[in-house]
């Protein structure tokens, strides 16, 4: 069976990576809270969702499976 050829080989993250992920962790969970104040419908729905920190070059934007956020 053949890989698909999109699909990036997974390496572990650079310390400077890992408190880059730490930090950005850390303001999304700050965010969540600020949105159970203006908007608590959608953050009671984000708030389902895992969030997986991804720090690579190669992944430009955000995105979701319905069940992570990447």
């Amino acid at each position: 069976m053949m890989k698909p050829s999109n699909i990036l080989p997974i390496r572990e993250p650079t310390a400077e990576e890992q408190t880059t992920k730490v930090q950005q962790h850390n303001l999304w969970r700050q965010e969540i809270r600020n949105w159970l104040i203006a908007y608590p419908l959608t953050a009671k729905l984000v708030m389902r969702l895992k969030l997986v920190m991804v720090v690579d070059s190669r992944v430009l934007t955000a995105c979701t499976d319905g069940v992570n956020v990447l």
